[in-house]
């Protein structure tokens, strides 16, 4: 009986383990598509995807917290997006929801705190930043460019701060 318990105890052990241990994704970097669609890697676990290869948009398996903005009712199409320590910015052109509709919008996104910004204006978004960040302007990339560079080669734009090194990015 008490042997029982012993290897029932060790087995759910191990089990939680395997389910609530963080477990970190060494292929985050290296993938340049999931299924259909083509993925821009930001900061693990933060992504840029596109189903066109041309029309770009954030893509979580989770909530992002912009400030009480729940995203996917933006209609966001990334046209450029930069990556500093802890943080990354994506500029949308033209926003989407109805009261907002074709005003350009700038969204920093803090990983550390996970909990991003909206600006609507360029003044705004590069004072944010520049008073949060310590950067008076990250440079901002088209991800059409960055794709086509990752797809070859894997590699991400210089500028991107990682937390980490990460292997084949410069």
């Amino acid at each position: 009986m008490k042997k029982t318990f012993l290897i029932y105890l060790s087995i759910i052990s191990i089990l939680m383990v395997f389910f609530f241990i963080p477990i970190p994704r060494t292929d985050f970097y290296k993938n340049t598509r999931v299924g259909d669609l083509a993925r821009i890697p930001l900061i693990d676990p933060y992504e840029i995807g596109s189903a066109t290869g041309s029309t770009w948009f954030i893509t979580v398996d989770h909530p992002i917290n912009f400030i009480g903005i729940d995203l996917r009712d933006y209609g966001l199409f990334i046209d450029s997006v930069g990556v500093g320590n802890d943080f990354f910015v994506l500029h949308s052109p033209s926003v989407q929801r109805v009261e907002f509709k074709g005003v350009s919008a700038w969204l920093v996104f803090d990983c550390k705190s996970n909990v991003g910004q909206v600006f609507y204006d360029k003044r705004g978004y590069l004072t944010y930043i520049k008073r949060s960040y310590k950067i008076n302007n990250l440079k901002l990339y088209d991800p059409n460019l960055v794709y086509k560079k990752f797809e070859k080669t894997l590699e991400l734009p210089r500028e991107w701060k990682r937390p980490y090194p990460i292997p084949n990015c410069p």
